[in-house]
């Protein structure tokens, strides 16, 4: 070991250097695609889990293939320094916060929505949960936000999808309110926006403008919902394993709430809407159709979406919907994906050494 007095000062400022240029890389490192919030375990489990991260956090996954959580989030803050001017390749994808929702609310008697006695207590505990999301946009001035539940998954390339989707919209005029703007690459002059669907049902009694655009990350015929593929080669599309084609136009029917973006906008329609002042009668998703084909909300849908559901099989896809026998043969995995994120944890987990 050397003595202090006798090293020489420029080694000493050299090895100096050589730790703050370390430091700085490793601040500057992202890995290839985002993830969601770490989440640690809590010896008390509460119903109604809502974790949101910002464009100022970083985070790292825990991968869960159960729609039902056995963990709760813990507090994710973690200061970065976002290296690039382009919105979209933020942290949070261009939108001012993301909301992850995980666990149903459990409701008493006395809060629930008028009208809502038809309804199961799962239906109303996610109609809470994102009802809760919307308030809280409200509270906090948030101006846009994308809400994904616990059961999605996403291609590896998340943020280049959006990021061509926001330079597809800056070149269309189709859409005005869907401009991007300086601080909002998707417009900001929307209620709605379908990045995620189960499926999705067009309006072919009345076929709007749509925008059809070339996305070199968009799933292969192969690797696309049967049900997508109709719907694009209902848009005019040609579906091949050699075309890539993504599209967007205003929504009709876009079934469930695994992953769409809010405005505050929107946000205070809904909750006006949808089990404030005028009560709830539906299961949210379907209560949200309700309100875009009466021209309520001002929506869009993305086919084939962006953010999709991971299937297991059987009756743990769902905290919501019932059982049924074909569910039990029901393939594991994601569709209207060439890589998704779940699959290459896998990869690099089957890679690791154990």
């Amino acid at each position: 070991m050397w003595s202090s007095t006798k090293r020489p000062w420029p080694l000493a400022a050299l090895i100096f250097t050589l730790f703050c240029l370390a430091m700085i890389w490793m601040g500057s490192y992202r890995p290839s695609f985002p993830h969601p919030p770490s989440v640690e375990p809590s010896s008390t489990v509460e119903w109604s889990s809502t974790v949101e991260w910002t464009n100022a956090v970083e985070s790292s996954i825990v991968g869960s293939s159960s729609a039902t959580p056995s963990v709760v989030p813990s507090n994710l803050e973690q200061h970065v320094v976002e290296l690039s001017d382009n919105k979209t390749s933020n942290s949070t994808l261009g939108f001012e916060k993301i909301f992850f929702i995980s666990l149903p609310h459990l409701l008493q008697e006395k809060v629930k929505p008028e009208g809502s006695g038809n309804l199961r207590p799962e239906q109303l505990g996610c109609w809470r949960a994102h009802a809760n999301v919307w308030k809280r946009m409200l509270d906090e001035n948030i101006e846009s936000a994308m809400v994904i539940e616990d059961d999605v998954d996403w291609d590896i390339n998340v943020r280049d999808i959006f990021a061509d989707m926001s330079h597809q919209l800056a070149q269309q005029t189709l859409f005005p309110n869907l401009v991007p703007q300086p601080d909002a690459p998707y417009g900001r002059d929307w209620d709605l926006l379908y990045v995620g669907s189960a499926w999705d049902i067009p309006n072919n009694d009345n076929r709007p403008p749509h925008l059809l655009y070339h996305d070199p990350n968009a799933p292969t015929r192969e690797n696309t919902g049967g049900s997508y593929i109709g719907e694009l080669e209902g848009w005019g599309a040609k579906v091949t394993e050699n075309t890539r084609h993504r599209l967007i136009a205003p929504s009709w029917y876009p079934v469930s709430t695994i992953g769409y973006a809010v405005t505050k906008k929107g946000a205070q329609k809904l909750l006006y809407n949808l089990g404030g002042y005028k009560g709830l009668s539906a299961p949210v998703d379907l209560a949200m159709i309700g309100l875009l084909q009466k021209g309520v909300v001002d929506s869009y849908t993305i086919i084939p979406p962006i953010i999709t559901r991971y299937r297991t099989g059987g009756s743990r896809d769902s905290d919501i919907d019932e059982v049924k026998p074909e569910d039990a043969e029901a393939k594991t995995g994601s569709e209207n994906l060439n890589m998704g994120a779940r699959k290459a944890m896998e990869k690099l987990q089957e890679k690791s050494p154990h």
